[in-house]
């Protein structure tokens, strides 16, 4: 016989005190418990704060999207959680990877759409967004480099009378970085000075960052400078700076201010952060320096950075631009490795391409298979590198072989299929029409450039009729080849009038209409 329930405050308590001991066994306790009370569909039984604790104490323990399926369970249970707790997993989930600023923005709009639909605010005064939780959802907007959104919430702070605060304006800074706008960052740092906010060591350390990510290395030496002798005219400085004329490229001169730079930084107090290491590594890829692009990555590991998705790749693009795929391999293993970081399809390309680089077309299928085997399908990117990878290695049956695969994608119906659909472009049709016009492929060419003109694509007539008289004109001239040579050749032999009449050359007459036969094959 079951035992009958508890009463709800007791299983309330239960839940609260298990979240709060902010253990990883408290935190499985109380999951089994929840789960327990679903199944049996008692969920009702508990009340706000015991689930806003649970939630809590999931996104501090990492399991953001437990934490957000909680705040989500109680938004249609008719809850209102307390702005402490689903603020804390807005937080988490605008710093998470992937698609957590997107999950952010969306878990903030529930919450601030069901709070306006009470009138009397005193009924949700625990549940409206406070300064902490616009400051979380406005990092997603800035990690997702949405300038429009982040100014639309910016804007409506006042509506909850909230007011900016450092971090809110850290955070713009760090929006003025994502976008690009370096020309906004005196103003955002006018504006702190006009609300009258007192700066923290972290809004400076932003400016330098978002200088150091501009390639702007004198601003922000002198940034740091100024710090050191504690001038108070930064807006000045940086003023100063906006009037210059400055080259963000880097050189080898400017890669060694570079590191002298974050020795300052550390030296004032401001501890480098991933941004300003993934700047350094890829100011090491300018100037072909993979050995020191590793370096900053490994110095950046042991002061306990972790590494981004941007990391990663910028690495092994550092390898694989220099001619060293199996060390992009390394890197791209150890991306895999990392629980932190979410492998997606730019990390992909990037290993594929480091092997087309060299002509290495079969690593590059197998590095493309695997792709396959975890669920991720080749884009147009991962395509036309291996177009290129396959016209370096001169293996054009190896053309043939992906324009099949291609072509079946391009008709593929994306609600009948898992394979996602193909929109192939200009660059990897025209790649592939040349290896098959050099390597004498005619119907395939042909097919070619008709997918290119249903696709709205001009093909390059010039080109192929160049390639075509270069490499072709005497083809199939011959007078002394025997009749059963000439049986043989007789259908690539129509596939090469056929091709003529559509360049505009001159060729044989045929009464009847040239049609494709797939009985033959021009390889």
């Amino acid at each position: 016989m079951r035992a009958p329930h508890r009463n709800p405050t007791c299983l309330s308590r239960l839940v609260s005190q298990l979240s709060y001991l902010n253990t990883a066994e408290g935190l499985t306790r109380a999951q089994s418990v929840i789960q327990r009370l679903r199944s049996e569909r008692q969920l009702h039984r508990l009340d706000a704060n015991s689930l806003g604790l649970l939630a809590v104490a999931a996104a501090k323990g990492g399991h953001t999207l437990y934490a957000a399926s909680i705040v989500k369970s109680m938004l249609k249970s008719g809850y209102l959680p307390h702005v402490k707790a689903w603020s804390a997993v807005v937080s988490r989930l605008a710093a998470a990877g992937d698609d957590g600023p997107a999950e952010a923005l969306k878990l903030f709009n529930s919450v601030t759409k069901r709070v306006r639909r009470f009138d009397d605010s005193e009924i949700v005064k625990d549940s409206r967004p406070d300064t902490g939780a616009y400051n979380a959802v406005l990092n997603a907007c800035a990690n997702l480099g949405d300038a429009k959104t982040f100014h639309q919430l910016f804007d409506e702070m006042s509506e909850f009378k909230c007011e900016p605060d450092a971090l809110t304006y850290n955070v713009m800074i760090k929006l003025c970085a994502r976008v690009e706008r370096k020309d906004l960052l005196v103003f955002v740092l006018e504006r702190i000075i006009e609300k009258g906010v007192t700066m923290c060591m972290t809004t400076l350390h932003s400016l330098v960052a978002a200088y150091v990510g501009f390639g702007d290395l004198d601003t922000a030496e002198k940034l740091v400078q100024a710090m050191r002798d504690g001038r108070r005219d930064i807006c000045k400085v940086l003023r100063d700076s906006c009037n210059d004329d400055d080259d963000d490229t880097y050189s080898d001169d400017e890669i060694d201010k570079a590191e002298d730079l974050i020795r300052e930084m550390v030296s004032v107090g401001i501890e480098p952060d991933v941004v300003s290491y993934n700047t350094l590594i890829d100011g090491c890829i300018t100037v072909d320096d993979s050995a020191g692009a590793l370096t900053y990555f490994n110095e950046m590991r042991k002061r306990g950075i972790a590494p981004t998705k941007v990391s990663y790749t910028t690495l092994m693009k550092a390898f694989a631009s220099t001619g060293q795929p199996k060390l992009a391999n390394k890197v791209f293993d150890e991306m895999i490795n990392d629980p932190r970081v979410k492998v997606d399809l730019v990390a992909w390309n990037m290993l594929v391409d480091g092997y087309c680089k060299l002509g290495l077309v079969e690593e590059a299928k197998s590095i493309i298979q695997r792709m396959k085997d975890n669920g991720v399908y080749p884009n147009v990117a991962t395509y036309g590198s291996l177009v290129n990878g396959i016209a370096l290695a001169r293996k054009p049956g190896e053309a043939l072989l992906l324009w099949n695969e291609i072509k079946e994608r391009c008709g593929v119906d994306d609600n009948e299929s898992d394979v996602p659909a193909l929109k192939p472009d200009e660059g990897l049709l025209d790649a592939l029409a040349d290896i098959c016009v050099r390597a004498a492929f005619f119907r395939k060419a042909l097919e070619i450039v008709a997918c290119m003109e249903e696709h709205g694509i001009a093909p390059n007539k010039t080109k192929y009729k160049r390639i075509y008289v270069e490499m072709h004109s005497r083809m199939f001239t011959s007078k002394h080849a025997s009749r059963a040579r000439q049986d043989r050749r007789r259908e690539r032999k129509r596939a090469a009038e056929a091709f003529k009449f559509w360049l505009g050359l001159p060729n044989s007459y045929y009464g009847s209409e040239w049609r494709l036969d797939p009985a033959h094959e021009d390889e």
